[in-house]
């Protein structure tokens, strides 16, 4: 499959899933229905290392979708999304990344400005962030108890009293 060089953090997207499928179609294979219930993608480091289990950068599939392309295409833009998360914390990221970001749900870039923040130590800056969230879905107090409860959130207990 090509890339388009379109790169964030050493990751290249292809250009076009669809690219890849119609060439398989134009040279006489995958006609008819069998095919378009799933779609894979696997993308692995240029360079292979020592450790190959270490290789493996991404792994999508869609299993039994209608579209499956056109869903496989939003859950890489989710994932580059949850990446330029990471480079937005790591500082002066490329434009590409921003522009992830604004791609993702807002709940997604809260719940992550929440996590950062305790792990950062600001439990208050995490608080203000996370009370419109216990406001609007009492589960989400559920959830960060659970996650307590398993030593997966720094400063949980902290952020659940009021």
């Amino acid at each position: 499959m090509a890339c388009d060089g379109r790169r964030i953090r050493g990751f290249a997207r292809p250009a076009s899933l669809e690219t890849a499928r119609g060439a398989r179609r134009r040279r006489g294979r995958r006609r008819g229905p069998r095919g378009k219930q799933s779609a894979a993608i696997l993308v692995v480091r240029g360079e292979p290392s020592a450790r190959p289990w270490d290789d493996k950068l991404l792994e999508l599939r869609v299993d039994d979708h209608p579209e499956p392309l056109a869903e496989l295409r939003r859950l890489l833009e989710l994932a580059d999304g949850y990446r330029a998360l990471l480079q937005l914390r790591e500082g002066d990221p490329p434009p590409e990344a921003v522009a992830a970001v604004l791609r993702l749900p807002e709940l997604d870039v809260r719940w992550s400005e929440t996590y950062a923040a305790l792990r950062d130590g600001d439990v208050e800056g995490a608080r203000s962030l996370v009370r419109p969230l216990f406001g609007a879905e009492p589960r989400w107090r559920g959830y960060v108890a659970s996650l307590a409860a398993r030593g997966l959130l720094p400063h949980a207990y902290e952020l659940l009293r009021e």
